[in-house]
């Protein structure tokens, strides 16, 4: 090819590159914004709790203290009348995904005086906010799916790869520490706040970390983060589905460990638009 040829591609190639990087804003603001469909707009709050009730079903379990101690149920009044401040329109919770009938039959009797909530956050948090908000129900979001990281670091141990087995069991006792401290000295509110911050966003690494684990046509890292994916794609989606209008608040009640990656997929939707949580915990009143 001609010196004058390779000049040409070349100015062609960097023309295109700077259309890109400059029109991008443009282009996600107008085709990919198309993809929004009639529900473009709604705004979507995603709060990540520990389980009040200690189903102990997580990879990583904290032990909650006696939620229904009037101390604690104070705290989760305060935190409640927080997230109230959202004005969401809806409220979804860690339930199945079309199986919230008999959750939302207890709701109908909570608003009417005549059910007594019990120690789930689903309730404890899930019930009273649609009730403060005036909402005919709750949503279930949830998808089931295992996700076993046990049995990765097991194979990494058999394997000759305990170096991240090992550092993993270390990680995991001290967030359990800091976890008991917090149970001991924090409120409701700071809880939920810590379980929302960056640094404790950043510890959805251990499900890509496990992607290192592998030989040869050995994925068992890589099965356990897809599995750990999927279920979490299936959960947006759902969230997706109870959205029927652009006015929709959503606030989505959720184990913690879903929290950084429920917004991560969120975020990525056109005509969704995740609202900060910090500044909803900081009591910064909702637009």
């Amino acid at each position: 090819m001609p010196d004058w040829q390779v000049a040409a591609v070349v100015r062609r190639v960097l023309v295109t590159v700077l259309v890109l990087t400059l029109g991008s804003t443009r282009v996600a603001a107008g085709q990919f914004a198309s993809l929004g469909g009639k529900t473009a707009g709604a705004q979507v709050l995603v709060i990540g709790t520990y389980h009040m009730s200690n189903p102990r079903l997580d990879a990583v379990n904290v032990t909650a203290d006696d939620v229904l101690a009037p101390k604690r149920q104070q705290e989760i009044e305060q935190l409640a009348a927080t997230l109230e401040s959202f004005r969401p329109t809806k409220v979804l919770v860690e339930i199945p995904y079309g199986r919230d009938s008999t959750s939302n039959s207890l709701y109908r009797r909570y608003v009417a005086g005549s059910y007594t909530l019990d120690r789930t956050e689903m309730q404890q948090l899930g019930f009273r906010i649609a009730k403060g908000a005036g909402l005919p129900r709750i949503y279930g979001i949830d998808y089931d799916l295992d996700v076993n990281l046990a049995s990765v670091m097991v194979w990494a141990l058999t394997h000759g790869q305990p170096e991240l087995a090992g550092a993993a069991q270390s990680l995991t006792s001290r967030l359990l520490t800091e976890a008991d401290s917090m149970m001991k000295h924090a409120t409701v509110s700071e809880i939920i706040a810590a379980l929302n911050s960056p640094r404790a966003d950043s510890a959805q690494g251990i499900y890509l970390a496990a992607l290192r684990v592998g030989a040869d046509t050995s994925y068992p890292g890589a099965t356990a983060a897809a599995r750990w994916y999927e279920r979490n794609l299936k959960i947006t989606s759902n969230i997706l589905r109870v959205i029927d209008a652009p006015s929709d608040r959503v606030l989505v009640l959720i184990g913690a460990a879903h929290g950084p990656i429920l917004r991560e997929l969120l975020e990525r939707v056109p005509g969704i638009r995740v609202v900060p949580t910090a500044s909803v915990l900081r009591g910064q009143p909702a637009r």
